[in-house]
């Protein structure tokens, strides 16, 4: 029986892919601009994830990362900018990281989970103050008791490592056979959770294809999806 679900931040629980289009209108004119915002976001995405391990070992500053990711993005798709153009860029990602709104079923879907009597949280990899800042941009921090929000750099483990999802287990006093994780990401929500022990949700509204031979208990397009993935779960078992 499941006794506790826990959430993704990014991506998941609000659209990331917003702020990042607006700073890259805002900091990048034409011919920039003419990089369509879904493949350039999934580069820029798969740019931080290469360079994330790298940071988490301290072989590079944050600072580093941040400029380093819009750089490669932006080499990737034909272009060159200097160090000054990604730290624009990242100051206005920055800014428009405090406009961010929940996606538009995630308040209802996280409010009926709890009235149903499961424990709510968020995994999240990231700075502490940079996620905690998010965390209160989307009203999550009224929402979600502050005992149950992990952020990586808080923890010292970040996602894919397993070990955060059994750590968490720890804190929160469940065998992992009783929790569930939901996230948009294979390797570091889907496949990392399994490999805890956790049961996972795959929310795959990016449409991306499986990375690994792992079963998650459902792949949905909708978070509202999530209660009736629960309700079932809970008739089989």
């Amino acid at each position: 029986m499941i006794q506790a679900i826990f959430f993704d931040l990014d991506d998941t629980l609000h659209d990331s892919q917003r702020p990042f289009r607006r700073a890259m209108e805002q900091s990048f004119p034409h011919p920039y601009a003419s990089v369509p915002s879904d493949t350039a976001y999934k580069m820029f995405r798969h740019f931080s994830d290469l360079l994330w391990p790298a940071y988490c070992r301290g072989d590079v500053s944050l600072a580093d990362l941040r400029a380093e990711r819009i750089i490669r993005m932006m080499e990737h798709q034909g272009f060159v900018i200097s160090r000054q153009e990604a730290e624009r860029f990242q100051a206005c990602y920055e800014r428009e990281q405090q406009r961010i709104e929940l996606f538009s079923d995630a308040s209802a879907v996280l409010t009926e989970l709890q009235e149903m009597g499961l424990l709510i949280g968020i995994i999240t990899n990231g700075p502490v103050k940079h996620q905690a800042g998010k965390i209160a941009a989307l009203g999550l921090d009224s929402a979600i008791q502050s005992e149950h929000i992990f952020i990586s750099d808080a923890v010292g483990i970040a996602k894919p490592d397993q070990q955060i999802f059994e750590w968490v287990a720890r804190q929160v006093g469940h065998s992992p056979g009783h929790l569930l994780y939901v996230g948009d990401t294979w390797e570091n929500d889907v496949a990392a959770a399994m490999e805890a022990g956790w049961h996972s949700i795959w929310y795959n509204h990016r449409s991306r294809k499986p990375e690994t031979d792992h079963q998650p208990l459902a792949e949905i397009r909708l978070l509202s999806d999530i209660l009736d993935v629960w309700k079932g779960a809970e008739k089989e078992g």
